[in-house]
């Protein structure tokens, strides 16, 4: 992907991410685009769909884990 603000490529990286989700805090891994002239990143919506499901895989599994 190239990035909205130079035109140059991206490269995708990974991030552990934590959120609250359904009133649980989730640890999740979460992929995004980051432009390394601006610091920014970006998304897809493929990209977001994924981390969506990341998310939501995180909190099962971690709410199956607290029974």
């Amino acid at each position: 992907m190239n990035s909205p603000i130079t035109g140059k490529k991206m490269l995708l990286e990974r991030a552990m991410t934590t959120a609250t989700y359904l009133g649980i805090e989730v640890e999740y891994l979460t992929k995004f685009y980051r432009c390394k002239f601006s610091d920014q990143g970006f998304t897809t919506t493929e990209l977001d769909e994924g981390n969506l499901r990341r998310l939501h895989k995180a909190y099962n599994k971690q709410k199956k884990g607290s029974r």
